[in-house]
């Protein structure tokens, strides 16, 4: 195989599908000469040179890119990589024309038709990982241009993706949170509430979470639902030995929420698991006052 602008490599197949081989490669290793002693005209010149008699080899196009790049001639090299990943994609051979994307979404990151094509290509290949990293880019993109709406939607089909597929399914909870913060950015807290219960499912240990279904049905007038909530939080984690923990949850939330009383017997109870029995029995008799 010969190596190619970037890193790549043109596969000896490739080379030989093309009549000329000989000459192909020693217009390859003389347009790479001149380019590292910065004759880039002479170079392009020799990439012309080359294609007359090889006008469907790819790597020559890729060569001619990668100069135009070092010409400054930047969008004329975005869209010549981009034909020619098109055209590795119709020849079948995905992972070369992601490969080229790759390098297009470095040179180009707010290039969001380009990241689209990308996690196509990945996600064909099963390379799922890769394609969520690309969509939570890309996600973010959006959010950089203040299109909550469009990050949203980019999220969402990251998480379509994250289900259908065996990855780990913190890449679930971590695109579910995302959504939450959208959420709660955009003030639908309904929504929130329902992006909060899936995380709780999927992790039932998440800190934040938890916090958020109880406050968010406080927030909403759903005081019955939130204490649920709360009191489902509570043991697990009492279940797991985390008393003190409890205490300090249930501590804030009667600091934040003066007027729901049923909180303190519920503060009194974790004191009480907490071994701080004194404090329990305040907390019972600061409510019988009530």
């Amino acid at each position: 195989d010969g190596e190619s602008g970037n890193g790549r490599v043109a596969p000896l197949a490739e080379m030989l599908a093309v009549g000329g081989a000989e000459r192909v490669l020693e217009s390859l290793a003389r347009i790479d000469q001149l380019v590292q002693r910065g004759y880039y005209a002479t170079a392009m010149e020799d990439a012309y040179y080359a294609l007359d008699f090889a006008p469907t080899y790819l790597p020559v196009h890729l060569r001619m890119a990668d100069i135009l790049i070092k010409e400054g001639h930047e969008q004329a090299a975005l869209n010549k990589y981009a034909v020619v990943a098109e055209s590795y994609r119709v020849r079948g051979n995905a992972a070369e024309a992601a490969s080229i994307l790759q390098s297009v979404v470095r040179l180009a990151p707010m290039d969001l038709g380009v990241r689209n094509k990308l996690v196509d290509l990945l996600a064909s290949q099963n390379k799922t990982d890769e394609a969520l990293s690309q969509y939570l880019d890309m996600a973010e993109v959006y959010f950089q241009l203040a299109d909550l709406d469009m990050a949203r939607t980019t999220y969402t089909n990251a998480l379509r993706l994250a289900q259908k597929s065996s990855v780990d399914r913190a890449w679930s909870v971590q695109i579910l949170h995302q959504m939450g913060d959208i959420d709660m950015q955009k003030l639908d807290w309904r929504q929130a509430l329902r992006v909060y219960d899936q995380i709780k499912t999927l992790a039932p240990g998440d800190e934040k979470a938890r916090d958020m279904l109880v406050n968010l049905n406080f927030r909403l007038g759903q005081a019955r639902q939130a204490l649920a909530e709360l009191d489902d939080y509570l043991r697990f984690l009492l279940g797991q030995g985390r008393a003190e923990q409890a205490v300090k949850l249930v501590e804030e939330l009667v600091r934040n929420r003066p007027e729901e009383h049923a909180l303190r017997p519920r503060l009194a109870q974790a004191y009480k698991e907490a071994g701080r029995k004194e404090d329990a029995v305040a907390q019972l008799d600061a409510l019988a006052e009530t």
